[in-house]
């Protein structure tokens, strides 16, 4: 085989990564290679850093050592790729030492194509806009329509200029033109050349577009940490999750937040700003004195507000200028980033923040944010001085204790504390009463008696575990956890799960619910059905006692996970007749029987379906008109399985099938069910223990 680089050349804007990507997600492409990988360069990235995330994307399976030698990683690499097809996008490539071509491995030094964009002509920008700003949608009548196709023509010389032929200049004004009505079309356009310095985004949504430059360049931010964040920093008060991700949605529409990732079920879980308008913006923003990146002896702003500090880099926290510690006080945000291989402690956190609070700092701070920095060192002397901390991100630092003074932050809202290695909670938070969002990683807790009564305000608890040393109160009183919206417990005895039971049943704003019995026996009989609300359900452990009539299930749910409930019946009975269920994983064991059968007409609006480890099952059948809409399915280790019957009615709409340790045979038998359509068929084979 032959192995080129091709290089996609063009301005800031020109449309390379838009380019990059369609031919990256076409099916032919997918289908020639056989490992792909798809890799954007951070502004500060080593060719370490790119080397280390091919890897991990090309095989799921590596396991990277924090002090492998960079040779020892591109040896790792060649070797995985040797006499294999690939295709690896390197997106944003502007660091020396990325570009250096001694850095490129000797199987792709062969010299390819190189594509240079160029701007679009004028009938071609045009043309690009009215897709982005299509007139008919805010026409309300023939009238209408013809009145905004002569307004949107009027300014087609002013908007050619303005754009200047840069595809991302069309996009951001098309996006801005598409959300206002065509009378206040001649105000954006206006305001347009000066949208480069936030105006064009309107005062409302200028805070929240512009608090996304605080991240470093390139960097993938999780849509719910971004969330949390909005409503900590109070924009828009009074602020809750839905009116922020209103926010979110319509900074996307203008094209000023880019969508990296989505979830199965359609909603963003990763954004980031695209880098072009990253340039401009963070930079006008930190001038502006919005937030600041780092600290120097020469910062001009009077007031530091928010401290973004990029711990990768060798940046060194620890030397503070003397100018800002007597301005500390006014400090009310600060949010760290680690980029670097797990190896150390971030110490760096602890020396700045105890500097400072001994000099009678951070005395307002309010949002302190740490997610994904390794085992930052926080003590009581720290913890115990922010007395006004509404958001604490501990999300992701691998920390094994959390100080005792956590508990007496009186406004904290937020505490984030998944995927750490915490066991423990203080006793005292079960006693904050501003206390919104409480995510842990399945922690214990010690107390003999929990009573929630002081948490009015929780909307969401998540990662609890909860055994017979660990009951509800005898008197507690259930409404006063009105306002739960997301519950995620383990439950280790039935009386827990009898608790849970009258707690679900009282919850009538519950959106998001998952329940993990680690008991011997069957659940008892959960009152779902009340749950207009409730949207997603994981349930893992029996549910022999569960009957199979559609009333088990709320009617409102969209998201279904069942997981080791050794069901006797096909689920897919009940499941069916959910008008809204876009998700359904039926996994670990969760079905006995040996057939299923998906009707005609059943599942509506099924987007995903993924089987796992069914091992009794052996025949499918799918009827036509079963999930007309399904796109994606995946089957993971059901070995007596034999391709189902009608799966050929599924290719108008399937576009993926990910087949991981099913029989050769399966593969090949389904493939040729599926010749000629454009569905792709991935394979894999995993270790046991990945495929669980």
């Amino acid at each position: 085989s032959t192995h080129q680089i091709i290089a996609i050349l063009g301005e800031r804007g020109s449309g390379k990564t838009t380019l990059a990507r369609t031919v990256y997600d076409r099916v032919d492409v997918k289908r020639h290679f056989a490992k792909r990988a798809w890799i954007r360069v951070r502004g500060d990235a080593k060719f370490r850093d790119v080397l280390i995330d091919i890897l991990q994307q090309i095989d799921d399976e590596t396991l990277v050592e924090a002090s492998a030698p960079e040779a020892d990683l591109v040896s790792s690499l060649t070797t995985l790729l040797k006499e294999i097809s690939y295709l690896i996008v390197v997106e944003d490539v502007e660091t020396p030492q990325v570009c250096n071509p001694n850095n490129i491995p000797p199987e792709a030094e062969a010299a390819g194509p190189t594509l240079h964009l160029s701007r679009l002509n004028k009938e071609e920008s045009w043309k690009l806009l009215l897709k982005k700003v299509p007139v008919a949608t805010a026409a309300e009548s023939d009238d209408d329509l013809n009145n905004n196709s002569e307004s949107i023509n009027t300014f087609k010389e002013r908007i050619l200029e303005i754009c200047g032929g840069l595809p991302l200049h069309i996009s951001l004004l098309g996006g801005l033109l598409s959300t206002k009505e065509a009378k206040y079309w001649s105000k954006v356009i206006e305001h347009a050349d000066n949208s480069r310095s936030g105006s064009g985004t309107g005062s409302g949504l200028k805070p929240f577009f512009l608090y996304v430059g605080m991240f470093p360049r390139g960097f993938e931010i999780p849509v719910r940490r971004l969330i949390h964040l909005w409503c900590a920093e109070g924009f828009a008060a009074p602020i809750d999750t839905d009116l922020a991700e209103m926010y979110f949605e319509e900074l996307v529409i203008r094209n000023l937040i880019q969508v990296t990732k989505w979830r199965l079920d359609g909603s963003p879980k990763m954004c980031r700003m695209p880098s072009a308008v990253y340039r401009v913006f963070s930079k006008e923003a930190e001038n502006a004195g919005f937030f600041h990146h780092q600290l120097t002896e020469q910062q001009q702003s009077l007031f530091v507000r928010r401290l973004a500090v990029y711990l990768s880099g060798g940046v060194n926290t620890k030397l503070i200028p003397s100018s800002f510690l007597d301005r500390s006080c006014h400090l009310r945000t600060y949010v760290a980033f680690d980029n670097r291989i797990y190896c150390s402690p971030a110490i760096e956190i602890s020396t700045f923040l105890d500097k400072i609070i001994s000099n009678r700092g951070l005395v307002l701070l309010t949002v302190l944010d740490l997610e994904g920095v390794y085992k930052p060192k926080l003590s009581d002397h720290v913890i115990g001085k922010l007395l006004h901390l509404s958001y604490l991100g501990l999300r992701s630092t691998f920390i094994d204790s959390l100080p005792n003074s956590v508990g007496n932050l009186r406004y904290l809202e937020t505490l984030d504390v998944k995927h750490t290695k915490l066991r423990y909670l203080p006793d005292s938070i079960w006693k904050a009463k501003k206390l919104q969002h409480l995510y842990l990683n399945w922690i214990h807790s010690a107390i003999s008696w929990l009573n929630f009564s002081s948490l009015n305000n929780l909307q969401t608890l998540w990662g609890l575990s909860m055994g017979d040393d660990s009951l509800f109160n005898q008197t507690f009183d259930f409404t006063k956890l009105a306002s739960l919206r997301k519950l995620g417990v383990k439950c280790y005895s039935q009386r827990v799960i009898d608790s849970i039971a009258e707690l679900v049943s009282r919850s009538t704003r519950l959106q998001s619910l998952k329940l993990v019995y680690a008991w011997r026996d069957d659940y008892s009989d959960i009152p779902f059905k009340a749950q207009a609300n409730l949207q997603e359900l994981y349930l893992r452990g029996a549910l022999r006692m569960f009957s199979a009539k559609t009333s088990s299930f709320p009617r409102n749910l969209k998201i279904v996970t069942l997981s080791m409930s050794r069901l006797y019946w096909d689920p897919m009975e009940a499941l069916e007749k959910l008008c809204h269920l876009n998700i359904l994983r039926i996994i670990g064991e969760a079905y006995e029987g040996k057939k299923m059968t998906c009707q005609a007409g059943g599942f509506p609006q099924l987007r995903v379906l993924k089987l796992w480890n069914l091992s009794s099952l052996e025949e499918w059948t799918v009827q036509e008109a079963a999930m007309p809409r399904l796109r994606e399915l995946e089957i993971r280790s059901c070995n007596k399985l034999k391709p189902p019957e009608g799966l050929r009615n599924l290719a108008a709409t399937l576009k993926d099938i990910v087949l991981t340790n099913m029989p050769s045979t399966f593969g090949e038998e389904a493939q040729r069910i599926l010749q000629g359509t454009d569905v792709y068929i991935q394979k894999n084979q995993w270790p046991p223990f990945l495929s669980l």
